[in-house]
C-alpha cells in the first residue's frame, strides 16, 4: 500500500483558489477603484467628521462613477447630518443600481426606524437579512426592530436566532431563542436550541438546564430526552444519562440510535451486560448498521472474552465489509486468541482498506511488530522480516496522515484568514450603523 504524498503544490493550489474566490466576492460588491479614498471616507465617518467624509465619497464618485457602496456611504453620512431626504435618495439610487447590495437595504431600514416608520424599517431589514444572513449589523438591526416593534412571531425570532448562531454570535442567538421561547411557551424547540448551543460550547450544566426545561414542556419527545441524555453523559452523570435514554426508548422503542446511546451509557456506568442487551436490540432494529455489533465485540474484547469478540466483530464486518476499523478489531481479536495467521489476514485487510486515524495506525504498527516477534521466536525469519517491514510501512503511512491532518488544519486556518481578509476588506469601504 503506497503512502499518500503531499507537497507544497497542494498548498499553493489551495491559496490560489482562495484568492480567486475572494477576488470574485469583491467583484460582486463592486469595490471602488479608488480604494484609499473610500477607506479614508469611512474612517472620517467613524470619527464623526461627516463633512470631510462627504467630500471624500464625492471624490470617489467622480473617479469611479456611481456605485451602490459609495452611494450608500453618502446616504449614511447624510443621515448622520440629519439630511433625511438626501439620504433616502442615495439609498434608493443604490438599490436601483444593485438590488442585491444588502447594506443599502440595511441603511434604508435604519432611516425608517429612526423616524418611527417601523413597518418599512422591518421590511428593509428583512430584505437585507435575506441578502446577507451573516452580517452582524443586519442581524443586530433586525433583532432590535423585532424587539422594539414587539414582534410576536416566535418562528421569526427562531430564524433570526439560527442565523446569529451561523454567523458566529451564539450569545445573540441565545437571546433571540429566549425571546422565541417567551412568545411560544408550549414550544420546546427554542429551549432545545439554547441547550444545543451550550452543549456545543461544552457548557454541559447549562445545556442540562435548558434540555430539562424542554422535556418539561414536551415529556413525550424522545429526541428531547436523548438530547438531555447526551448532556448528562458528557457531564459524566451516567446514571442520569441512563434515566434519560431509558425514557427515550420507552417513548420510541424502535429508535435504534436511542438504544445504542443507552448501551453506551450503561457500559460506562459499569454495567456491560445491560450494555450488550441494548446493543443487541439496536442491531435488531437497524440490521444495516454495523456500529452496535462492533460495540458488542469491543465489550467482549475488553472483558477478554475473545471468541465472542470475534463472533460479533465478524457479524459487523459482514454488514460493513469495507470498514477498515472493524478489520483492525478482528485482527486484534485473533492475535489475542493466538491465531496469528488470521490476525495477519485482518490486519492486512485493515491496512489495505485504509486507516486514517493516527491512533489506529499506531495500534496496527504495534501488532505487526508483535507478529514479527512471534514468528522470530518461532524461528520463521521470513515472516518475521515480512511483518517488521509491514510495521515500517505503517509508520510511513502514519507520517503521511500526520502531514495531511496538519495540512488540513493549515487550510482551515488559511480559509478563515481569507474570509477574515474579505470581511475586513469589504468593511473598510462600507459605512454601517448598528442600532441599540
Amino acid at each position: 500500500m503506497k503512502p499518500h504524498i503531499f507537497t507544497a503544490t497542494l498548498i499553493a493550489a489551495f491559496i490560489l483558489s482562495s484568492a480567486i474566490l475572494t477576488s470574485n466576492a469583491f467583484a460582486k460588491y463592486k469595490i471602488p477603484k479608488s480604494l484609499d479614498l473610500s477607506q479614508q471616507g469611512v474612517e472620517c465617518y467613524n470619527a464623526g467628521d461627516y463633512l470631510k467624509a462627504i467630500k471624500l465619497f464625492n471624490k470617489v464618485l467622480k473617479i469611479d462613477g456611481e456605485s451602490s457602496i459609495t452611494l450608500t456611504n453618502i446616504g449614511a453620512t447624510r443621515l448622520k447630518m440629519n439630511e433625511r431626504d438626501e439620504a433616502l435618495k442615495c439609498f434608493d439610487r443604490a438599490i436601483k443600481l444593485q438590488a442585491d447590495y444588502f447594506n443599502a437595504w440595511n441603511m434604508r431600514g435604519v432611516l425608517y426606524f429612526k423616524e418611527g416608520d417601523y413597518e418599512n424599517a422591518l421590511a428593509n431589514f428583512q430584505k437585507a437579512f435575506e441578502l446577507n444572513v451573516a452580517d452582524e449589523s443586519v442581524l443586530n438591526n433586525l433583532s432590535v426592530a423585532y424587539r422594539d416593534t414587539d414582534n410576536r412571531d416566535a418562528e421569526a425570532w427562531k430564524t433570526l436566532s439560527f442565523a446569529c448562531y451561523r454567523a458566529g454570535n451564539p450569545d445573540k442567538a441565545i437571546e433571540c431563542y429566549g425571546k422565541a421561547a417567551e412568545l411560544s411557551p408550549t414550544d420546546s424547540g427554542a429551549l432545545s436550541s439554547i441547550g444545543a448551543i451550550y452543549f456545543n460550547r461544552e457548557m454541559y450544566d447549562k445545556a442540562i438546564e435548558y434540555y430539562t426545561k424542554a422535556v418539561g414542556i414536551a415529556p413525550n419527545d424522545a429526541t428531547a430526552w436523548k438530547n438531555l441524555g447526551n448532556a448528562c453523559y458528557n457531564a459524566e452523570s451516567f446514571d442520569k444519562a441512563i434515566e434519560c435514554y431509558t425514557k427515550a426508548v420507552g417513548i420510541a422503542p424502535n429508535d435504534a440510535e436511542a438504544w445504542k446511546k443507552l448501551g453506551f451509557a450503561c457500559y460506562h456506568a459499569g454495567n456491560p451486560d445491560k450494555a450488550i442487551e441494548c446493543y443487541i436490540k439496536a442491531a435488531e432494529l437497524s440490521p444495516t448498521d454495523s456500529g452496535a455489533l462492533s460495540s458488542i465485540g469491543s465489550i467482549y474484547f475488553r472483558r477478554e472474552i475473545y471468541d465472542k469478540a470475534v463472533e460479533y466483530h465478524t457479524k459487523a464486518l459482514t454488514v460493513s465489509p469495507q470498514d477498515a476499523v472493524i478489520s483492525l478489531y478482528l485482527g486484534e481479536d485473533y492475535f489475542k486468541l493466538q491465531n496469528y495467521d488470521k490476525a495477519a489476514e485482518y490486519l492486512d485487510k485493515a491496512f489495505e482498506l485504509g486507516l486514517h486515524d493516527e491512533n489506529e495506525l499506531n495500534a496496527l504498527a504495534e501488532y505487526y511488530k508483535a507478529l514479527s516477534n512471534v514468528f522470530k521466536a518461532a524461528g520463521d525469519e521470513t515472516k518475521a522480516t515480512h511483518f517488521s517491514t509491514k510495521a515500517s510501512e505503517v509508520g510511513i503511512t502514519k507520517s503521511s496522515v500526520a502531514i495531511y491532518n496538519s495540512l488540513r488544519k493549515t487550510q482551515n486556518l488559511a480559509g478563515r484568514a481569507m474570509g477574515g481578509l474579505f470581511k475586513t476588506g469589504i468593511d473598510s469601504v462600507q459605512v454601517k450603523e448598528t442600532l441599540t
